[in-house]
């Protein structure tokens, strides 16, 4: 039985899309799994977004594009002004999504790409 969930409703999402994977080809034969996860910033109705993936190779957890730290232009920014504290600081800015943008994505799950794990808000929160 699935559970559906509202966005509203919900402190943070994991959703796991396996629509390209390929068991024995997650780490470097092109069969990747992706991990989206959606945490709301607190006090609004907004989500920011981080991506990983099952891949061995450089991947942006900001943009959830494959790319080396070392490529992208926030990254140069912040060593040129001396400003970069190691591979955790990351200059780019996080995407975000509202309840209702993430709400599209919760009632597409299907399959290949649904709710791996989830935490919802405390009652007295809006």
């Amino acid at each position: 039985m699935t559970v559906k969930l509202s966005a509203k409703d919900l402190e943070w999402v994991v959703f796991r899309d396996d629509s390209s994977y390929v068991p024995g080809k997650e780490e470097n034969g092109g069969g990747y799994r992706y991990t989206i996860t959606y945490e709301r910033v607190p006090g609004t109705n907004f989500f920011e977004v981080e991506y990983s993936t099952s891949s061995e190779f450089d991947y942006c957890r900001r943009w959830g594009t494959f790319q080396s730290c070392e490529r992208c232009p926030y990254h140069l920014s912040l060593l040129r002004e001396e400003r970069w504290q190691g591979m955790d600081d990351c200059g780019a800015p996080r995407k975000r999504v509202t309840d209702e943008e993430l709400q599209k994505l919760l009632d597409k799950v299907g399959d290949k790409f649904y709710v791996n794990d989830y935490g919802r808000r405390e009652k007295n929160e809006n």
